[in-house]
């Protein structure tokens, strides 16, 4: 990877840069520390990490595409928008793995040039979709997550609007969200929100639906000006959903609170029997198949 253009001017980046290993790989490109430090204020701490002398640090092998993303964004300040003749599925995929580490993050602006690619990707005709894009989304955001809220939308259409009825079962529904509670949650929350099971595709929606905003916590603004302390803490906020209310998107007490719940049997009393998606499953369990959970 070739670094991209400058948009800053090299004499106010200093001298000091950073490699990233992923696994045996070394990337072959650097990126200034400041202009990181600059762009990712919240990836200060993982950089004070970093043992005096040493300027290189480790990330998972999966996720190389997703940090050559991050440095053509620090360095341009904006990334490709989604285009039907050169986004393919691998595009898709690392930019959602880039939204999760700008959430990790609190990073708004990343987040949302992520989540106007998705559905820049989503608009295009017929894209491919991969249930392990759900599972990743899922392992690395919190409760509220926009992304997650997207995800889920997409994953029900797929299962009961897609007209591959012979790959898309009840059986790959079944499995795909056994897997995590949280998304399971979600796809129930969604059920009881359009009991009619009629599942508009989400790449109708407008980007701003899903897009984060900063604002200030208006508890700590009350306690800041009865003690006088530091300026008040922004926090990342989810947009208004349908129930008019703002959730917090790193909430893990709200999150950990919430009441647990017979899984199995509240997915399977959320259908009526007579769906097709439902019989021509049994039929296919009866015959000993089962269908792929994601098609390609």
């Amino acid at each position: 990877m070739l670094l991209p253009i400058l948009t800053t001017s090299r004499s106010n980046l200093g001298i000091e840069v950073v490699f990233f290993r992923f696994g045996d790989k070394m990337l072959p490109s650097s990126v200034h520390r400041k202009l990181l430090r600059d762009r990712i204020p919240g990836f200060e701490e993982e950089l004070k990490s970093l043992q005096p002398g040493k300027n290189e640090y480790t990330f998972p092998e999966d996720m190389q595409d997703t940090i050559e993303l991050l440095l053509e964004w620090c360095y341009k300040q904006a990334l490709p928008k989604a285009n039907k003749d050169s986004s393919t599925p691998q595009h898709c995929y690392s930019r959602i793995k880039l939204y999760c580490f700008a959430s990790r993050y609190e990073h708004v602006e990343l987040m949302n040039d992520s989540m106007d690619f998705l559905l820049g990707y989503l608009q295009m005709n017929g894209p491919r979709w991969d249930v392990s894009w759900t599972t990743y989304a899922y392992n690395n955001t919190n409760r509220s997550s926009p992304l997650r809220d997207l995800l889920s939308k997409w994953l029900m259409n797929k299962f009961f609007s897609t007209g591959d009825k012979g790959r898309w079962t009840t059986d790959a529904f079944t499995e795909a969200v056994y897997g995590d509670p949280d998304l399971l949650r979600d796809v129930m929350a969604h059920m009881r929100s359009l009991p009619d099971v009629n599942f508009a595709n989400p790449k109708k929606d407008s980007p701003a639906i899903y897009h984060v905003e900063l604002v200030a916590d208006p508890v700590q603004q009350l306690l800041q000006s009865l003690s006088a302390v530091s300026p008040t803490e922004e926090r990342v906020l989810t947009p208004d959903f349908s129930d008019g209310k703002k959730y917090d998107l790193y909430d893990v007490d709200k999150a950990d609170a919430a009441p647990d719940f017979n899984a199995e049997q509240a997915f399977e009393d959320s259908f009526d029997d007579n769906s097709p998606l439902i019989n021509r499953s049994r039929k296919g369990l009866r015959s000993g198949q089962r269908s792929s959970i994601a098609p390609r």
